[in-house]
């Protein structure tokens, strides 16, 4: 089945700033894909269309439009029966909740700028207002001067034939009237042009200025973050330099104080240097002696009072590689308590 092409459904332009299409244009191009749609009366969505805009001057979103080339795929009503026949229907209806999406001025700078076609449509009127008042004015000359010709004609007729005819109006005089009125009108035209183009340029130039400063403002707290950044990065190496060298300080304090009671590797298990050390035979030797005693309060000082001891496997397997040749053994020496091998010497 043939398609039908889409028609442009009404309005003069578009009221998005960067969009030029209105219906001259799109008539003159025969553009056919393109439609106008008129802005919702919703206050919330007309609100929201406007700001799409992005227009600097002043508009009316109550006879404003906007084309079809902002609008996507999904912001139309499904049309099942085009769909089932496979053609494209005349006129596409938005949703009640469209948002124009596409082709839309990304810029901030577009938002403080005219639109083109607000511009474009005023310097037409402006022309066209110049050719209607250049073309009243001729008529009302032309007017005045020929009903003016006609009286004197007309009263002429009424005099006798010894009086003299009138004579013919002076064109070129009225001609050099009529350009002076005219550069007169046109100088008026360019100024109120030239003021216009004027006022927009110097609110631009300030925008640009404005933001300008911002970016300048915004590179200086970029510069003093990375400068306190920098300075944290210091200030915590120096905390934890601080920190090492407070707890390095106590570590030698409390080593001077626990060495009067205690070995190395039992100091080491107290302040948690190590986890296991390699006990010493002279450590060995007092564990031993200790146990020897009684076991029971042994494993009660080593359990319960968590005091730093070997342990009980430790102590067998130093028990079983205790040398046994003959003569004084020097492990079992240094085992028994003092007073008992003072006793055997007497």
């Amino acid at each position: 089945m043939a398609t039908k092409s889409l028609k442009p459904k009404g309005g003069s332009s578009c009221a998005v700033a960067t969009c030029v299409n209105y219906a001259g244009k799109v008539k003159r191009d025969g553009n056919t894909n393109i439609s106008f749609y008129r802005f919702p009366k919703d206050p919330e969505f007309q609100k929201k269309w406007t700001l799409k805009c992005r227009r600097g001057d002043i508009m009316n979103p109550g006879i404003s439009y906007m084309c079809s080339e902002h609008f996507s795929d999904d912001a139309y009503i499904r049309d099942l029966k085009a769909e089932l026949l496979e053609y494209t229907p005349k006129f596409r209806k938005l949703k009640p909740d469209a948002i124009p999406t596409l082709n839309l001025p990304e810029d901030h700078t577009h938002r403080f700028v005219a639109s083109t076609s607000s511009f474009m449509r005023r310097s037409r009127m402006e022309l066209k207002k110049q050719k209607q008042d250049h073309d009243d004015l001729i008529t009302s000359i032309l007017t005045t001067d020929t009903t003016s010709f006609s009286n004197v004609s007309s009263s002429t007729v009424m005099i006798s034939d010894d009086s003299t005819l009138p004579t013919k109006p002076d064109y070129e005089k009225m001609y050099n009237e009529l350009l002076k009125k005219y550069e007169v009108l046109q100088n008026k035209t360019s100024i109120s042009s030239q003021k216009h183009e004027l006022s927009n340029k110097d609110s631009v130039i300030d925008y640009q200025s404005i933001n300008q400063s911002l970016r300048s403002s915004k590179q200086n707290l970029q510069r003093a973050n990375t400068l306190l950044i920098k300075n944290k990065k210091q200030l915590t190496k120096e905390i934890k330099l601080l920190s090492k060298n407070r707890s390095r300080a106590v570590d030698v304090e409390a080593k001077k104080y626990l060495k009067t009671l205690f070995s190395t590797n039992q100091i080491d298990l107290i302040m948690k240097k190590k986890k296991k050390v390699h006990w010493t035979t002279d450590e060995i030797s007092k564990a031993f002696t200790l146990m020897y005693f009684s076991k029971r309060a042994y494993i009660y000082v080593k359990d319960e009072l968590h005091y730093p001891l070997p342990g009980l496997s430790s102590l067998q397997r130093w028990a079983t590689n205790i040398d046994m040749q003959c003569g004084i053994l020097e492990d079992v020496n240094r085992i028994m308590p003092d007073e008992f091998l003072k006793d055997k010497e007497l």
